[in-house]
């Protein structure tokens, strides 16, 4: 009975009912009074006192059972809600047959079929609660609000079959049509878990994909979309043209290449590229060109990430593989960068260059640094592994590399090696 009682169905019947019910309440004692005031009439119109009386009692039985009639359900309502506390059995019955007691009941099961969809996907448990939500709820907000529960659920569930079967036939078009209606779902678990495999099934289809680049060094200029500056740069394409999710190793120059972008074609970083690798490497390298001698005005470091962003998208680069890296005041640049930009670079090494630093933002991001023994780094030097023991003490994971050897001319050839560059892939 108390589930029954708690039917949407079951409680229009009950009110019917009890309308029903509510009127031969009324018209039962009206019609009891009408043939007992006609019979009295007609007493007094004989005028006889014997029938007089006989139609006075009548009248009296009749008004009493006319209000016995009238107060019946009153009295079964109040005694069963007594003895039920009016939520259970009968008084339930009673009590929920009301608009917003069937309103409350059709809710109850909608939401429980809600529940039964998002957690078996049965397809009928949809279609019966949609029926159900747009045939028996008036209110519109409620209608809303149940409506727009259960799509999210069709709609996630849908998500979910489409990008399984986007790992089978993927298209960037389909990827970003699926990454948009993620983005659009309510915050939940299931959101966050379709958005880590959308992005395992990108970071897949683009694994190994050829880039098809001329190999060798591409020049070009990137123009800052939000502050009037420009920077000059070089890629270096590994002989076999590059493939999507390369690492990208990216090098700020010193002082002798201020100005001087042809130079970057043969000088700088690309030299030790081409002993270590000879065009083999399995990385892009980037090496942009500043006209001043500073890699810390605040222009230039918009310019450079906006550069560094852009190159990333450009040449389909792993950005879980960025590393940093600068020479003298190029390594000056790369320390201001660095911690200012730690959560952009898998890896950092600064050679011959030094700066001032947050230790702690340095917590999470390898690094190497190197100088030389020689008196012309000496300040470079000893800042340098200050860095370095400061990162340690934050709990980083930071070396510093002191080259005999060499000098602060010198030093680049002696870093930048085959064993350095692969230390910056493997992190």
């Amino acid at each position: 009975m108390i589930e029954l009682c708690s039917d949407g169905n079951f409680l229009k019947t009950m009110k019917i009912i009890l309308t029903i019910i509510n009127v031969l309440r009324i018209m039962v004692p009206l019609g009891i009074l009408f043939m007992a005031s006609f019979d009295f009439y007609n007493a007094i119109k004989e005028g006889s006192p014997e029938e007089l009386k006989k139609r006075a009692i009548v009248f009296g039985k009749r008004i009493i059972i006319g209000l016995m009639v009238f107060f019946a359900p009153t009295l079964i309502n109040i005694t069963v809600n007594a003895v039920s506390n009016g939520d259970t059995g009968y008084a339930a019955c009673i009590n929920n047959a009301t608009n917003e007691g069937i309103q409350n009941a059709f809710v109850r099961e909608i939401e429980e079929k809600i529940k039964d969809y998002d957690e078996n996907g049965d397809e009928k448990v949809y279609d019966d609660a949609k029926s159900t939500i747009n045939k028996e709820i008036t209110d519109k907000s409620k209608k809303d609000e149940l409506n727009d529960k259960i799509n999210q659920i069709h709609k996630k569930r849908a998500l979910k079959k489409n990008i399984d079967k986007l790992k089978d036939n993927y298209s960037d078009e389909l990827y970003e049509q699926y990454l948009n209606e993620v983005n659009e779902l309510d915050d939940s678990e299931e959101k966050e878990e379709m958005l880590k495999i959308l992005e395992e099934v990108y970071e897949e289809s683009k694994k190994d994909k050829p880039l098809e680049l001329t190999p060798g060094a591409i020049g070009a200029r990137f123009n800052s979309p939000t502050v009037n500056d420009y920077l000059d740069y070089y890629v270096y394409i590994p002989n076999n043209g590059g493939t999507a999710n390369m690492p990208l190793v990216i090098y700020l120059h010193g002082d002798a290449s201020v100005g001087s972008y042809g130079s970057l074609k043969t000088g700088e970083a690309y030299p030790c590229l081409e002993r270590a690798y000879n065009g083999e490497q399995p990385f892009i390298l980037l090496q942009p060109n500043t006209r001043v001698r500073s890699w810390t005005n605040s222009t230039i470091v918009t310019t450079l990430k906006e550069l560094i962003e852009y190159v990333i998208k450009e040449y389909q680069i792993n950005p879980e593989k960025v590393i940093l890296s600068g020479g003298s005041r190029g390594g000056m640049g790369a320390w201001n960068f660095a911690n200012k930009y730690p959560q952009m670079f898998s890896a950092f090494v600064p050679i011959s260059g030094t700066g001032n630093i947050t230790a702690s933002n340095f917590k999470n991001l390898p690094t190497w640094a190197f100088s030389s023994k020689s008196s012309s780094d000496s300040w470079n030097y000893s800042n340098m592994e200050s860095n370095v023991n400061a990162i340690n003490n934050a709990g980083g994971n930071a070396k510093f590399s002191g080259l005999t050897g060499y000098n602060h001319s010198t030093i680049l050839s002696g870093a930048l090696t085959k064993e350095t560059f692969e230390w910056m892939i493997a992190q």
